[in-house]
């Protein structure tokens, strides 16, 4: 039986109430369908990720593997590193154009050190691509130090910033002797001396052990330092009353070939005084004028012109040449006649103004260069 009231209504009115109970079911079942798909959809998305993260340990695993394989470095030769080759190792393009302008002066680099020296690269990028530098074995086999254990020697070199601390010779390890430049069977030699029971007590002892070169040891002996009484009591490999010393006789002889026992033969010249020439002239690489003999502090007026008088320079001092234009602010620093201050202003002159070309550019600078010109400028190149 219909309800009367439902016809109440016009028949326009009874069709809208119809249409609007058609509309609300046709919502609820849009809804109910949706939110039912969604479920589905969601419960599979969950289950897809469920089946990556079990194989995620995979995946991060075949990464890691490509990511290795793609940062590895093969041994390779420094002197010819492309610009490209430089550039995925870490190279800046300036440390690139230093080694190939190095490389077309028909120089070599035959070490970490000089390839640090020469390019100017950073400690850290250093540590990280030396150990792949790979040399021909002829400058292997000529003790050039090469490869990590040169990484190692530059370290030692850079923590002492160019200075070898003193040591007593007699106790010299092999890593000691290798970070001095000595071969694995001359230190072989003076372990077999100290074994035996005898000691090194001079720089001739020394040389006569193990046969190491005239340059290396005297690159070396100003850095030995011996108990207080071997110096008092022991000169030229024995025991000898101390001498009188008195004026030089004889023909002078060449300082940049002269041991500490030589120096301390002159009125005025003990074992400290001797050290301090001998470590300048490791620093130098050689003397180039007896004048140099004054640049000391504490010598006293008759020792300079006792060492003057016994010694001379020989020809062609082989000396260390500074690059103004190259050196950094360490390198520049560490020459005897510069100092930080000075090095600081070079670098400041250098990049704000140009290539140094001259000494004259120096004199610019440094007005203290004027009073010994042309010692210094044996020592400089541009």
């Amino acid at each position: 039986m219909k309800s009367p009231h439902f016809y109440r209504y016009s028949k326009s009115q009874r069709t809208g109430i119809v249409a609007l109970f058609l509309v609300v079911i046709l919502i609820q079942l849009g809804y109910y369908l949706i939110t039912s798909g969604a479920g589905a959809a969601t419960t599979n998305v969950f289950d897809a990720e469920k089946q990556w993260l079990a194989h995620q340990d995979k995946i991060d695993a075949l990464k890691a593997k490509n990511r290795t394989k793609g940062d590895t470095i093969y041994p390779f030769n420094p002197n010819y590193i492309t610009d490209y080759k430089g550039y995925t190792l870490g190279m800046s393009t300036t440390e690139i154009d230093r080694l190939l302008a190095y490389r077309k002066s028909g120089k070599w680099v035959n070490s970490a050190t000089d390839f640090k020296v020469v390019t100017g690269v950073s400690d850290s990028l250093l540590r990280k691509i030396a150990p792949y530098f790979k040399f021909p074995d002829w400058v292997e086999k000529q003790g050039q130090d090469v490869a990590k254990t040169d990484v190692a020697d530059y370290e030692l070199t850079k923590s002492n910033k160019g200075v070898i601390e003193s040591f007593n010779p007699n106790f010299i390890s092999e890593q000691k002797g290798r970070e001095l430049g000595m071969t694995k069977e001359q230190v072989n030699r003076l372990k077999a001396y100290r074994d035996s029971g005898k000691w090194i007590n001079t720089v001739a002892d020394f040389k006569q052990v193990t046969g190491v070169s005239d340059g290396l040891l005297n690159k070396i002996s100003p850095y030995f330092k011996f108990p207080d009484w071997v110096v008092r009591k022991y000169q030229n490999g024995g025991y000898q009353p101390t001498k009188k010393k008195s004026e030089p006789t004889g023909p002078p002889k060449d300082i940049n070939e002269a041991l500490e026992e030589d120096l301390t033969e002159i009125y005025g010249v003990g074992p400290n005084t001797a050290k301090k020439i001998l470590r300048r002239r490791a620093a130098l690489g050689a003397f180039v004028s007896m004048e140099q003999m004054a640049d000391f502090e504490g010598f006293s007026a008759k020792a300079i012109a006792g060492l003057q008088k016994g010694f001379n320079v020989g020809t062609n001092p082989d000396v260390t040449k500074v690059n103004v234009n190259t050196g950094t602010l360490e390198q520049l620093a560490r020459f005897p006649y510069f100092n930080e201050e000075i090095a600081r202003a070079i670098i400041k002159q250098r990049n704000t103004k140009g290539k140094i070309r001259n000494f004259e550019d120096l004199l610019k600078i440094n007005d203290i260069f004027t009073l010994k010109s042309k010692i210094i400028s044996l020592y400089l190149e541009y």
